[in-house]
């Protein structure tokens, strides 16, 4: 998820985000995978205020996309 630098520090990303987590629990989504890269220093921030967690490569789903430059990767469990 990338937010336009006009409106970084507006809320957006947290919107989203929230939207995101929303529509998990309508459709009984459990969890959350997602991947990054190590300079993203601000993402890795958000996530992990969002309860992401660090997980190691090796634990990701195996139908789970990947683009070849994520180095770290984050879990999210969806409660209600």
């Amino acid at each position: 998820m990338f937010v336009n630098v006009e409106y970084r520090g507006k809320s957006v990303a947290q919107l989203l985000l929230d939207n995101l987590f929303e529509y998990c629990r309508i459709e009984n989504i459990t969890e959350i995978y997602l991947g990054t890269v190590e300079q993203f220093k601000a993402a890795h921030r958000f996530y992990e205020k969002n309860d992401f967690l660090p997980i190691n490569e090796k634990i990701l789903p195996k139908h789970m996309p990947r683009m070849e430059v994520d180095t770290i990767f984050y879990k999210k469990n969806i409660t209600e």
